[in-house]
C-alpha cells in the first residue's frame, strides 16, 4: 500500500467527535491515513466506578487503547487479527491496574468499526453497536453491520419507562432503578444470546463480526458511533440506515451532529426520543473517493 492515502483514490475524509453530557469524550476515531485504516471506537466505562490518576474512565482507556493500537500500524494487516490482538492488550492493561478481569461489570469496554482501504477491496472488522455503512454511486446503501446491541438496549430502555411510569423522576433514581437490568446485560457480553464488544474477553474471539467487500462503484464508507441516530426514529424501520447515510454524507458529519445536539437540548428528558442520556457522545468518520478516471469521462 505504498503511497499511503493517495494511492487510495481517496478524495476526502470527514470526520468529528464531540463529546456528549459526560465529563470525558469516551468515543475515539482511528484516522491512519498511511495505512488506509479508518474506524470509530466507542468506549463504555465499568458498572463498579473506576478512574486512573488522570480521572480517565475505563471506558476512555478503552478506546484511546484501541486507537493507539491501530494509528501504530504502517502497512496491509489483518483488521481482525489487530482488533483482537488489541482485545489483549486491553484485558493486561485491566489485571495491571488491580481489575478482576472475571468480573463482568467491572470490565472496561468499547465498541468499535474499523476498515483497511486497500486498491480493490475493503476489509472490516466490528464489535458491538458501531455502525458501518457502504454507499455506492447510484445512492443504494448497504449497511455492513448491524447493531448488536439493539435487543438488549430495548430491554434497558422498557425498564427506564417502567420507572417513569411508576413515578420516578430524576435521572438519579431512574438508572438505581435500571442497575439490575444494566448489570445482567452486561453478564450477556461476547455469548450467543448477547453481543460482541472489545472487553479483554478472550471469547470476544467468536463474535467480532468481519468481512472483505469490493470496491467496485463504492462512493462512502460510513462509520458511525451510537450516539449519531435519526432522531424519533427505530433503527429497524427499512429505510433507516439509507436515511441517516443520506443525512450525515449531505450535510457532513459535524453540521449533523450539531444539529443532533440541538435536538437533544430541546428533548433533555427523553419525551420525544426515549434515551437513557440526554446527549451521548457523536463520533463519525466518511471516507469518500474518487470517481476512475475514465468513468468520468465517459460521463461528458
Amino acid at each position: 500500500m505504498t503511497g499511503g492515502i493517495h494511492a487510495l483514490m481517496l478524495e476526502k475524509l470527514d470526520y468529528v467527535s464531540i463529546k456528549g453530557e459526560q465529563p470525558l469524550n469516551e468515543d475515539a476515531l482511528v484516522l491512519n491515513s498511511l495505512a488506509g485504516l479508518f474506524g470509530v471506537l466507542d468506549g463504555a466505562t465499568s458498572l463498579t466506578p473506576y478512574v486512573n490518576r488522570n480521572n480517565e474512565t475505563g471506558g476512555y482507556i478503552a478506546a484511546n487503547l484501541l486507537k493507539a493500537h491501530f494509528e501504530r500500524l504502517s502497512g496491509p494487516t489483518d483488521v481482525r487479527g489487530e482488533l483482537l490482538e488489541a482485545n489483549r492488550k486491553l484485558r493486561a492493561e485491566m489485571a495491571e491496574q488491580g481489575i478482576d478481569v472475571d468480573r463482568k461489570e467491572r470490565l472496561w469496554s468499547a465498541a468499535a468499526a474499523v476498515v483497511q482501504i486497500h486498491e480493490h477491496t475493503v476489509s472490516f472488522a466490528q464489535a458491538g453497536d458501531c455502525m458501518l455503512l457502504a454507499v455506492y454511486r447510484d445512492g443504494t446503501v448497504r449497511p455492513l453491520t448491524r447493531p448488536q446491541l439493539s435487543h438488549i438496549d430495548s430491554v434497558t430502555l422498557a425498564k427506564w419507562q417502567e420507572g417513569r411510569e411508576r413515578g420516578l423522576e430524576t435521572k438519579q433514581q431512574l438508572r438505581a432503578y435500571i442497575y439490575e437490568t444494566i448489570k445482567a446485560n452486561r453478564e450477556r457480553s461476547n455469548t450467543p444470546d448477547g453481543y460482541s464488544v472489545i472487553n479483554g474477553e478472550e471469547a470476544a474471539s467468536h463474535y467480532v463480526e468481519y468481512g472483505t467487500v469490493n470496491r467496485i462503484r463504492l462512493q462512502h464508507l460510513v462509520m458511525l458511533s451510537d450516539g449519531i441516530y435519526l432522531p424519533g426514529r427505530d433503527s429497524a424501520e427499512p429505510s433507516y440506515w439509507t436515511d441517516l447515510a443520506e443525512a450525515v454524507v449531505s450535510r457532513g458529519l459535524r453540521a449533523y451532529a450539531e444539529e443532533l445536539v440541538r435536538f437533544e437540548q430541546e428533548d433533555p428528558d427523553g419525551k420525544r426520543h426515549l434515551r437513557l442520556k440526554k446527549s451521548d457522545d457523536k463520533s463519525g468518520v466518511i471516507v469518500s473517493f474518487h470517481r476512475p478516471q475514465h468513468m468520468e469521462g465517459a460521463s461528458r
